[in-house]
């Protein structure tokens, strides 16, 4: 009897630390809502978005880890988009990334996919090559907020998720630290007008060491914490999103 009374407490201990993972894990409970058909996700963005080749081999950015993390938190979803690429361990492919592509050229290709795919979501990510470019940079966050304003009017009954920039090492840095915090306060407002519209603050996830020797893009560690900030972001608008399909 008291060696049943010492383990009692060692029981107890195991049990709650197995619940609180139970908690943490993405299939604790469906992420996403029931729905009558699987939800489409475009993901639309430039080199963020479409990935670059890592060791010589195809890289998806974040849409492998936000994949695998969306699937085990019980989602039923497609990602949509004319560009089929990403690794062999990434099952669907498809996607509106373009690498090199600025804000107004990502605005250029949005339409037409808007209308093709009909998405339930769009995750967009831009801003980037302005930096790089140099191009009107004071007005790059309102030539942002205006291309998610045209996803909104366009796909009314869809989610839009807009990221902010990871950390840069290329001498960038300052214009990207001045871009997103325009971007938080441009889509915190956009959001309290037009609740589809969702703000997912990835800059802080990302350190120095998290990037590849170019100083702007994600390794795969990198973009593993760039999908959780993603996932963690979709989870939140769905369960705020009135059902429509």
């Amino acid at each position: 009897m008291t060696a049943i009374r010492r383990l009692v407490p060692v029981l107890a201990a195991s049990l709650a630390v197995t619940q609180a993972a139970h908690a943490t894990s993405p299939s604790a409970s469906p992420a996403c809502p029931a729905r009558s058909r699987p939800l489409l996700i475009l993901p639309l963005g430039d080199s963020l978005t479409s990935g670059v080749p890592v060791d010589g081999k195809p890289d998806g950015g974040y849409r492998t880890e936000l994949y695998r993390l969306l699937k085990a938190g019980g989602c039923v979803f497609h990602f949509v988009g004319s560009e089929i690429n990403g690794p062999d361990d990434l099952p669907e492919k498809n996607n509106e990334g373009h690498g090199g592509f600025r804000i107004d050229e990502i605005a250029a290709v949005t339409d037409a996919a808007l209308q093709k795919f009909q998405p339930d979501m769009v995750l967009l990510g831009a801003g980037g090559n302005d930096e790089l470019q140099g191009l009107r940079l004071k007005s790059a966050p309102q030539r942002l907020l205006s291309l998610v304003r045209r996803i909104a009017a366009r796909s009314p009954h869809a989610l839009v998720l807009v990221q902010t920039r990871p950390i840069r090492t290329d001498g960038l840095q300052p214009a990207n630290e001045k871009f997103n915090a325009s971007v938080r306060r441009l889509i915190d407002r956009e959001h309290r007008r037009t609740p589809s519209i969702w703000l997912v603050d990835n800059a802080r996830r990302v350190s120095k060491a998290d990037l590849l020797p170019d100083g702007r893009h994600p390794t795969p560690k990198g973009n593993e914490k760039l999908a959780q900030g993603w996932y963690e972001a979709i989870v939140r608008a769905l369960r705020r999103q009135r059902p429509t399909a």
